[in-house]
């Protein structure tokens, strides 16, 4: 399917012979590279032109935040988001809006339902996100590839529960006696 809509892009005068740059932060999470080459791949094998760009923090983050039009920015961005604690606003607000921080998407009517969704509470907030994550998947605002799990190594004598969101807070730990 994705070679049709390809050739069809391809035919309608889009230029799909660009090489597309994947920049995936050196370190990011584990095997972040290897997983960007997975990505290339997977592009490279529909007939899109991938090169993926292992980079340094600073220049990342850089392209992270380029999301003015005159900004030079790649056409990924290759990087993990968690959402843990399993509200939306904060990942929408960030990096769906027209506008966001971290954004290149830009639907007025994504924004509408942000901005809706930021005010409502129950179902009524329920109802608007469920509305707001058909318009981004069927736009295909993000990509998500996987989730990572959260694995710790703790010594016998330390007291401590993981929490939900993946915060390490060192004043609740404690060692046994």
């Amino acid at each position: 399917k994705a070679k049709q809509l390809i050739a069809e892009a391809k035919a309608a005068g889009v230029p799909v012979g660009q090489e597309l740059q994947i920049p995936v932060r050196q370190g990011h999470f584990p095997r972040a590279e290897e997983n960007a080459e997975a990505v290339a791949h997977m592009l490279q094998e529909v007939g899109l032109k991938s090169k993926v760009i292992i980079m340094e923090t600073n220049k990342w983050t850089d392209w992270l935040y380029a999301t003015k039009p005159e900004d030079k920015h790649p056409e990924f961005i290759h990087m993990k988001h968690g959402n843990e604690i399993g509200d939306a606003s904060g990942t929408v607000e960030s990096y769906m809006g027209c506008g966001a921080r971290v954004s290149l998407y830009c639907n007025p009517e994504a924004d509408k339902l942000i901005a809706a969704g930021a005010k409502a509470s129950g179902e009524e907030r329920v109802r608007i996100y469920r509305e707001l994550m058909a318009l981004l998947y069927d736009d295909v605002a993000v990509v998500p590839l996987f989730h990572l799990n959260f694995d710790y190594g703790m010594a016998k004598n330390l007291v401590w529960e993981p929490r939900v969101d993946g915060i390490m807070n060192l004043w609740e730990m404690k060692y046994a006696e």
